[in-house]
């Protein structure tokens, strides 16, 4: 098959599907304009937003002597208020003494002894080890406490005026830790409950633009309020003095500054709210598309087209692009809102490219409409396919929460699990690009597109690379399940015995579990049947050899041996009652249900391995299923004709010539669902015979229309019929007398009689039937005389009212004339008034063999004596009364709604875990982290930090000044660090003090730097990373160290936070607390719960109707739904208390809701 062959496929299948869609304007204007309408919301908030200019921003030289003073003061305070009511010291007041330890090495005794000289308004205090000391901590809350590592020390040394003797020999190597509470004290506003956030990189409760915006010196850096900046630079200054037997150079702690920019207080609102605004905006496009695509595999339409060639592969083809075309829009429409200046010169997206947006809005589009497809391979029930893709709609974009509330901790497997759903790909991509939008003047030239010193953030090009990655492997799995499910090249068809390839191959073993009737026959089934002999000068058009359906085990098969043929150029019509396997016969003959067992050739087409070729010889008129509602009459017309490879314009004659002949021009441009009961079979007509199909194949639909339409459908068939073959289902007699060249009935799945009309009249009848009107003076006697005198053995078959009628026998067929002329002359002695004579009607032999069943059983004296109790407690006319009858209907209709929602137990079954996943996420805090965590040691070496970008700059030319740079550049080479050394005029200003375009990219690229002058070092450091201070400062340290003591030196310093000792919920700090999780995850769940329960009971308002005509009150059904609905929110709730209690200890819940809310 050539390429331009599938591409008009393609073509045409794509012209159907827009057509369809175009035919509904409403939903059309609803799935572009939604996602736009939603981020309009965002617009609002743009525009009432009060922009303000900020200023740059340079901060002076961190006092760490007047911010110790500070600190000693305040917890002064706090002392003397406790002692005045009576309370003992707490984590919060506790006592000002620093502990250290151990105490039995006399250079850390020199050294804490020289450092209380910086450390005033505090007390020393020693212990023999670092356990007794924490313990002591913990007990009498001291301050802090210094625990020293003993193992590279001797226990004695000598100094001499405060400096290291020189004959003594020590290693270059310190490590020492502070031991603080896990608790900060120092607090205010939003710091009240903080801690020193050891398990974090970055500050999980305040955003970048706030941490950025603070305008204290040191940015409410802990590391400088709590004293420990202080306590670190006093300890290893004092070391380095002592070790180096000189003096050092001055080293001050100072902010990055930061640039002035356009303030906008809404940013961080946006930041959280347009990834749902988009998510929830392509919702509805996704419904849709769903929706459409399992409302054609319920129509049988995707089966029908299959077999005209049009395989699973060009349909997803063709539904992708058709979903995708309208996200695209939509996603233009979104790229121009966010890029248009809505208030003033700012908009939502400044710093971002246009041309990014875009780029990820269409790749984001290429994944979610892959998985939407993939979601809708899955069903066949569009309203169960609705709820569904609603509710994992929802649950992907969860684990957004779980990853940005837990970037510290989160395992690599759940990331790689997260990243398969393109929701929550999307979030963590508008997290990164709205981060970027807080930097004033951020230039798009770093690699990926993100902060470089984040590297948990998933980056613009990953995420592109993601969601093409996704696209695949959805679009796989959603081509398998449409193949598997419709059996197309392969699956469930090659289970079948092999069929043969030509008709004159028959050769069929029965096997043991064949279909053939098992065991006594049913009654009226008789086992020989006689069919007439087949005409030699006819050619067989479709051939069926020992076809068997079975739709399930252990049911009676639909089908059982069908053996039967059909000949060319002739109308048959297939009579049997409802129910016999009609109708499946048909859809097997035409490739939408494939048999159990059997082979069937058409044309000679096998239709199991040549079911292309088999199906375009054929022209259905089936039922609705074929129709596309919302296609007019004249474009399903069209697009049969071209799917059997009619062109365009011949189609236009087709339409043209059918509709005339059916009357149906007056309705050519309208909608298929506008039409009535009695077009729509019309239509179903013209479509079989639409297109040339040489084989017609109709369904019982003309079985309720008037005699005129039925006239129109005999006269189209008369003058088709001899160009081709044409089998017709009907259970009309009259019908088929008319237009049947050949009949045959059926029954309980077999075929029981076929043949022309006369050959079945004179098999299957019982003689002629003789019909006598009375007169007022007839004598029955005479009549019988007469009669018997030709015709022996004489039956009445009925006498009622003024008719008697006679069985003729056929084999006194030569009397007949006879006996006709003597009736006749005596007509006025017998007091006849006419009589007349009739062959054996095809509705007797239809009622002889289409009727028989043989299955009736039943036990009717069961049926009685339940009655019987029923009327036990009835009053005469048979009904109860009053408070009971309200009780009964109650009761019904709870059991009613009970069943009604056992049979959705799939439904209930994807809510449950619907919730349960809410659940995990809202709790995922407390998986990752554990109930009750502890903080964790953080050693301030290099080796902690993924990425290090630093900068330093020489403040003069001394050789002291070149040498500390080369150590700084050295040992960040060692950890694969990246410095930039800046260009400053010596005797000049800092060059961070500069407007350079330096200083516009300081704050996003870079952790530390040093600015190295011969008598001071300034230490900067960014005030976004929560441990950048002490980062830089042991840093500077060390290099200090090597040029003034050792060129091999290292300086550790660890912060070891004690376990916590306040009273309340010992809950990971997170950006979202855990009642916003719980309101955010639990409401976006029960919102779609609640909407599947109202659209299930919308589904069901025939139920209500049905309820008011028994009589039912308005009340008393309110009153039911009240109960069954209350209960349903009593089990939910239940459900999350349970998972709720599971987690928490109840005793620590109101610390948990008062205090980490909101």
């Amino acid at each position: 098959m050539s390429i331009r062959h599938y591409i008009d496929k393609f073509l045409l299948l794509s012209w159907r599907l827009h057509r369809i869609q175009w035919n509904r304007p409403m939903e059309l204007i609803w799935v572009v304009f939604a996602p736009f309408a939603l981020c309009c919301i965002a617009v609002i908030m743009r525009l009432t937003s009060n922009m303000s200019e900020r200023f740059n921003s340079f901060y002076d030289p961190i006092d760490l002597t007047q911010s110790w003073y500070d600190l000693m003061e305040t917890l002064t305070i706090r002392q003397q208020i406790t002692l005045q009511h009576n309370r003992s010291n707490n984590v919060f007041t506790p006592k000002l003494v620093l502990g250290w330890a151990p105490d039995d090495y006399n250079i850390f005794e020199k050294i804490m002894e020289l450092s209380l000289r910086k450390l005033k308004l505090i007390e020393l205090r020693s212990y023999t080890g670092c356990s007794e000391m924490k313990a002591a901590m913990q007990n009498e809350f001291l301050f802090a406490g210094i625990c020293f590592d003993q193992g590279q020390f001797e226990k004695k040394y000598i100094f001499i005026d405060d400096f290291l003797g020189k004959d003594e020999q020590v290693l270059p190597h310190i490590n020492y830790s502070i031991l603080y509470p896990s608790e900060l004290r120092m607090f205010h506003s939003t710091y009240i409950g903080d801690n020193w956030k050891t398990i974090h990189h970055d500050d999980p409760k305040m955003s970048i633009i706030r941490r950025l915006n603070d305008d204290s010196i040191d940015g409410h850096c802990s590391y400088v309020r709590e004293g420990f900046a202080f306590i670190q630079m006093a300890i290893t200054e004092t070391y380095l003095v002592i070790m180096s037997r000189s003096s050092i150079p001055k080293i001050v702690l100072r902010r990055f500054p930061v640039n002035g920019r356009i303030i906008d207080p809404q940013m961080t609102r946006i930041n959280h709210s347009i990834p749902i605004l988009l998510i929830f905006g392509f919702l509805f496009p996704s419904q849709v598309l769903v929706c459409q695509v399992v409302q054609e595999k319920q129509r049988q339409m995707r089966l029908f087209l299959i077999n005209m060639n049009i395989g699973n592969i060009i349909h997803f083809i063709c539904w992708y692009c058709k979903g995708l075309v309208y996200m695209l829009i939509s996603s233009i429409l979104i790229m121009g809102v966010v890029k248009v200046p809505w208030n003033a010169t700012e908009t939502i997206f400044k710093q971002t490219p246009w041309y990014i947006i875009l780029l990820v809005l269409v790749t984001y589009n290429v994944a979610a409409t892959s998985f939407c497809l993939l979601i809708a391979s899955f069903f066949k029930s569009s309203a169960v396919a609705l709820r569904v893709v609603t509710v994992v709609w929802i649950i992907t974009y969860l684990p957004f929460f779980v990853i940005y509330n837990n970037r510290e901790k989160i395992d690599a497997t759940v990331t790689y699990i997260s990243c398969a759903f393109p929701n929550t790909v999307l979030a963590l991509i508008c997290q990164s690009l709205l981060e970027r939008e807080m930097f004033s003047g951020k230039q798009w030239v770093d690699q990926g597109y993100a902060l470089s010193y984040v590297a948990e953030r998933i980056r613009v090009f990953q995420g592109i690379y993601i969601f093409l990655i996704t696209t695949v492997l959805y679009s796989a799995i959603s081509i398998y399940m449409d193949v598997w499910h419709t059996g197309e090249t392969g699956g469930r068809r090659r289970k079948h015995i092999s069929a043969p390839t030509h008709s004159g191959d028959f050769t069929y073993q029965d096997r043991e579990d064949s279909f053939l009737p098992q065991g006594p026959q049913p009654v009226g089934v008789k086992a020989t049947k006689i069919y007439e002999v087949e005409p030699s000068h006819r050619r067989f058009k479709i051939k069926i050899k020992k076809l068997c359906k079975r739709y399930a085990n252990n049911t009676r098969g639909a089908l059982n041996s069908f053996t039967w043929n059909i000949y060319e150029n002739e109308v048959t019509v297939l009579m049997g009652h409802n129910g016999c396997g009609k109708t499946t016969l048909l859809k097997i003959l035409a490739g939408l249900v494939e048999p159990t067992r059997g082979v069937v050739m058409v044309s000679d087409f096998n239709i199991q391995t040549e079911r292309h070729d088999a199906s375009l010889q054929l022209g259905l008129a089936l039922n609705d299923d074929l129709l596309s509602p919302d296609l007019t009459v004249n474009d399903q017309i069209r697009f049969i004709c071209m799917v059997k490879g009619i062109s365009w314009n011949d189609s236009s004659e087709e339409i043209e010539l059918y509709t005339q002949m059916l009357q149906l021009t007056n309705v050519r441009y309208t909608k298929i669902k506008n039409l009535t009961a009695k077009e729509k079979s019309l239509l179903n007509i013209c479509c079989a015979f639409a297109g040339g199909s040489p084989i017609i194949l109709i369904d019982d639909i003309h079985s309720d229309l008037d005699l005129i339409t039925q006239n129109l459908i005999c006269n189209l068939i008369n003058e088709e019929k001899f160009k081709r073959t044409i089998l017709l289902v009907s259970n009309s007699t009259a019908l088929a007398s008319h237009l049947a060249d050949r009949l045959a009935i059926m029954s309980n799945g077999e075929l029981k009689c076929t043949g022309s009309k006369p050959f079945l009249r004179n098999m299957y009848g019982h003689g002629f039937r003789l019909t006598c009107i009375k007169g007022k003076d007839f004598d029955l006697s005479e009549l019988q005389t007469l009669l018997s005198k030709y015709l022996p053995n004489l039956t009445v078959e009925s006498d009622i009212g003024n008719k008697i009628t006679y069985v003729l026998e056929t084999k006194y067929e030569d009397r007949y004339p006879n006996l006709f002329d003597d009736l006749e002359d005596e007509m006025v002695n017998l007091g006849i008034i006419s009589f007349r004579i009739r062959d054996t009607s095809l509705d007797e032999i239809f009622f002889r063999f289409g009727s028989e069943d043989g299955d009736v059983n039943g036990e009717p004296t069961i049926l009685l004596d339940d009655l019987k109790v029923v009327y036990e407690d009835s009053d005469s006319v048979g009904r109860v009364k009053g408070a009971k009858l309200t009780k009964m209907r109650i009761l019904a209709l709870l059991q009613t709604r009970y069943i009604l929602n056992k049979r959705q137990i799939p439904m209930k079954i994807i809510h449950a875990l619907a919730i349960l996943i809410a659940a995990i996420c809202t709790f995922s805090s407390l998986i990752f982290f554990g109930k009750d965590y502890q903080l964790v040691p953080i050693s301030f070496n290099l080796t902690q930090i993924r990425n290090i970008d630093a900068f330093v700059e020489m403040m003069s030319s001394s050789l002291d000044v070149l040498e500390m740079q080369e150590f700084f550049i050295e040992l960040l080479f060692w950890y694969d660090g990246h410095v930039k050394i800046l260009k400053t005029m010596i005797d000049s200003e800092f060059y961070l003090l500069l407007q350079t375009d330096f200083n516009r990219v300081v704050n996003y690229r870079y952790i530390f730097g040093a600015s190295l002058d011969t008598n001071i070092i300034t230490v900067w450091y960014n005030n976004i990373p929560l441990h950048a201070a002490p980062y830089g400062l042991n840093l500077v340290h060390n290099v200090v160290a090597r040029r003034f003591f050792n060129d091999e030196a290292s300086i550790d310093v660890t912060l070891e936070p004690l376990p916590f000792q306040a009273h309340v919920n010992a809950l990971p700090q997170t950006p979202f607390s855990l009642g916003t999780m719980m309101a955010i995850n639990f409401s976006f769940i029960f919102s779609n719960l609640w909407m599947s329960v109202a659209i299930s009971s919308i589904m069901d308002h025939h139920f209500k109707k049905q309820q008011y005509l028994t009589g039912m009150s308005l009340t008393v059904y309110s009153f039911c739904m009240f109960v069954f609905d209350f209960i349903r929110v009593v089990l939910l709730t239940l459900m999350i208390v349970i998972v709720v209690s599971f987690y928490f200890n109840p005793r620590h819940d109101v610390h948990l809701y008062c205090q980490y809310s909101g």
